[in-house]
């Protein structure tokens, strides 16, 4: 942002400010994707065993032990879940910088 004001200011060239702003999106869009890829899988991973762990809940419905691991377990997942959206909304959040930037420019 200081970067845009010197910008503004005349006190920085704008193409060279942009490159610079541009390459570190290119940076966080491909750590992002990484994060994506993963994402997914795990996705594919959870989606696949859900039914073996159903299945294996419902069985261990009497075992106060195996109740609370699997509670933990959902927990973890909720957790997963609420990064794996703050990660998505960080993309949105960059993809609109970007798009601003590159109108400025």
């Amino acid at each position: 942002m200081e970067d845009l004001m010197l910008v503004n200011a005349s006190q920085a060239d704008k193409g060279t400010i942009f490159n610079k702003n541009i390459e570190e999106f290119r940076a966080i869009y491909s750590e992002i994707e990484t994060l994506e890829k993963k994402r997914a899988e795990t996705q594919g991973v959870i989606t696949s065993n859900m039914g073996a762990f159903s299945t294996l809940v419902s069985a261990s419905q009497q075992d106060t032990a195996k109740q609370q691991f699997y509670q933990q377990l959902d927990q973890a997942i909720g957790y997963y879940n609420e990064v794996m959206n703050m990660l998505h909304q960080a993309n949105q959040f960059y993809t609109q910088l970007s798009d601003y930037l590159t109108k400025l420019f």
